[in-house]
């Protein structure tokens, strides 16, 4: 190989590690900025419930009535739900009925500007 084609395969690479580098960084902040956001189990009110991939509608809807909790609407995934608890402690039953955590129900919404999403 030419020093020229080995030359464009390291620029490639560097390219590459870059991307890998700023996608892991990436993820570990939003996985740090989930944690932080995440509601106490002490809290109650309208919140988007979110439960482990693969979670059928059926078994999401199952454990939020046995949260005592009342659909408010669905989402585009099958695993996360906006509901809503009146009693103290409701984000802490949901968290025993298998979600993974509970989040205030505007964090998610997508900014919209002129008919646009940001």
């Amino acid at each position: 190989m030419s020093e020229q084609g080995t030359r464009r395969i390291s620029d490639h690479a560097l390219a590459l590690w870059l991307l890998a580098g700023v996608m892991a960084f990436w993820c570990v902040g939003m996985a740090y900025t989930l944690a932080q956001a995440r509601l106490p189990a002490t809290h109650s009110g309208t919140v988007i419930a979110v439960f482990p991939p693969g979670y059928s509608s059926q078994r999401a809807l199952g454990a939020i009535i046995g949260a005592d909790g009342l659909l408010v609407r669905d989402t585009l995934f099958d695993n996360v739900w906006v509901v809503h608890g009146a009693q103290p402690g409701f984000v802490g039953e949901l968290m025993r009925e298998g979600a993974w955590g509970a989040y205030a129900a505007g964090s998610f919404r997508p900014i919209v500007v002129k008919g646009c999403f940001l």
